[in-house]
C-alpha cells in the first residue's frame, strides 16, 4: 500500500483536515469507540478544500451518543463532520464505507501518523462516490 507524504504538506486545507481528524478520532476513542475509520474524499485521494468535511465511521458508540458528539466536534473543529455508527448504517451506506474505509488505530491519532497511513488512490480506481451511493440509499428507503 502506498502512503501519502508525511505532513506538513504544501496544502494548508489538507493539513487542517489531518489535525482535525486526529482530534476527532482521539475524542471518539475517549467516548468509547472500539474502532474508528475514515471514509470518503480523503481516502479516495480527492481534492480537499475548505468545504471538505470529515467522514468517520464508528463501532462501539450508538447513534444517540454520536448525535451529541457530532454537534460538539463540528463546533470545535469548525468543519462538517459526518459520523456514522456502523451498527445503524443502512446496507448501501455500510457497503460504501466498507469499500473505501481506512482504519484509524487509537495509536495513530496524530496528524503526521495519519498522513503516512492513508493510501494514495488514483481516481480511476474509485467506484462511485460515497455521496452518490448515500443519496441512492436514501432514495431506496424513501421509495
Amino acid at each position: 500500500m502506498q502512503a501519502l507524504p508525511a505532513v506538513p504538506s504544501s496544502d494548508p486545507a489538507l493539513d487542517k483536515r489531518w489535525k482535525a481528524l486526529a482530534l476527532v478520532a482521539h475524542r471518539l476513542y475517549g467516548a468509547g469507540a472500539t474502532r474508528v475509520w475514515l471514509f470518503g474524499s480523503l481516502t479516495r485521494g480527492e481534492a480537499c478544500d475548505t468545504r471538505s468535511g470529515l467522514n468517520v465511521a464508528i463501532d462501539g458508540i450508538d447513534e444517540e451518543t454520536l448525535a451529541g458528539l457530532r454537534s460538539e466536534l463540528q463546533a470545535q473543529m469548525r468543519c462538517k463532520i459526518d459520523l456514522v455508527a456502523m451498527s445503524d448504517a443502512i446496507p448501501k451506506l455500510r457497503n460504501g464505507i466498507l469499500a473505501c474505509r481506512v482504519f484509524l488505530a487509537r495509536e495513530a491519532c496524530q496528524p503526521a501518523v495519519l498522513a503516512r497511513l492513508l493510501p494514495q488512490v488514483r481516481r480511476d480506481d474509485v467506484p462511485r462516490s460515497l455521496t452518490v451511493m448515500r443519496d441512492a440509499a436514501v432514495l431506496d428507503v424513501i421509495a
